[in-house]
């Protein structure tokens, strides 16, 4: 059997079987060829010995996660196609199944945790579309990813309320993200956030008011989109490290000990580390001169600082705040 003609193996217990037919139906439906044991072992011949002829041709494995966990003969697959990854880079990664408990995940092993898993309990980014281009290496447009009925799988990633009436809003800033169109995707980020105050940018009592559903939606789709380059979290976690106290040298007790930064002194950093703010120019860059690349700064975008209100001290007062609802999401 040619198994060179097979995209991707599917790596699951087989108590979660059910499910994992179904994604591979969907693979199917886009001309993915899914190798699953029920339908592609040869009949009348050991599968164990077809197991270790499929490993070396196939092109991509996917690892199925579900409430069941690892099962035993699914773990030594996992070993091999560890194995052939290390021999020849196999496209390989952590498939998180809707049933899936966060604590199964924390029983990964480590050095797969080090591969940008998809996760099917979320319905953004659009998991069907991550884990083609996962198996591909080739990036779905939202609007092809959407023709594929958002994998069901029973509807068991049901859109909460709040999503559903930003739905067409999210669905958009999705399909400029997959697209890397970010300049377009920051527009649509802000237009979002500032849809229910009339387009009018924000208070520290209305940065309060938003909802941690829209802003963590916003954040998966950055974050997922960008290989964890933008995001708010990624903000958060540059503003936290410019914060954090300075520690005296180990080896040094005479040390002078920097003064902690200010909030105010922090966004200064910040701005500055982020590609919003010129140094040489002392001033804001201004979009005819900004970077809208994958190649700007880490935690460039969205840019939200355009959310705040304005004024030096009100902005740094707004993010502050912002980067606590952030913080909510963790």
């Amino acid at each position: 059997m040619d198994y060179s003609q097979f995209d991707v193996f599917l790596c699951h217990n087989s108590e979660e079987k059910s499910q994992v037919e179904q994604i591979r139906d969907q693979l199917r439906a886009k001309q993915i060829y899914a190798f699953l044991d029920r339908y592609d072992f040869e009949p009348f011949r050991p599968w164990q010995k077809q197991l270790e002829e499929v490993m070396p041709r196939i092109k991509a494995a996917a690892i199925f996660l579900g409430q069941s966990g690892m099962g035993p003969w699914q773990d030594i697959e996992m070993q091999g196609f560890l194995q052939e990854f290390a021999r020849r880079e196999l496209r390989m990664g952590i498939v998180v199944l809707p049933n899936c408990p966060d604590e199964l995940i924390e029983k990964v092993p480590l050095f797969l945790k080090s591969f940008h898993h998809i996760d099917f309990r979320q319905t953004r980014p659009h998991p069907m579309g991550q884990l083609i281009w996962g198996i591909t290496g080739n990036r779905l447009d939202f609007e092809e990813g959407s023709s594929l009925e958002e994998v069901n799988i029973s509807r068991l990633t049901p859109l909460t309320q709040l999503e559903a009436q930003n739905s067409s809003d999210l669905d958009k800033l999705e399909s400029l993200l997959s697209a890397q169109k970010w300049k377009e995707a920051d527009e649509q980020t802000k237009k979002i956030v500032l849809k229910d105050n009339q387009g009018n940018r924000l208070t520290a009592p209305k940065i309060r008011e938003l909802a941690s559903e829209l802003l963590d939606s916003i954040d998966r789709l950055w974050v997922g989109y960008s290989g964890g380059k933008f995001g708010l979290k990624i903000q958060r976690q540059l503003w936290q490290k410019i914060l954090e106290p300075k520690k005296k040298p180990r080896f040094n007790p005479f040390a002078k000990v920097e003064a902690p930064v200010t909030e105010s002194q922090a966004w200064s950093q910040f701005v500055s580390s982020v590609g919003w703010y010129s140094d040489d120019k002392r001033q804001y860059v201004p979009d005819e001169r900004f970077d809208f690349s994958r190649k700007a700064p880490e935690g460039c975008f969205p840019r939200t600082r355009l959310w705040l209100h304005g004024g030096h001290g009100n902005s740094v007062k707004q993010f502050v705040i912002l980067m606590d609802q952030v913080k909510r999401l963790e």
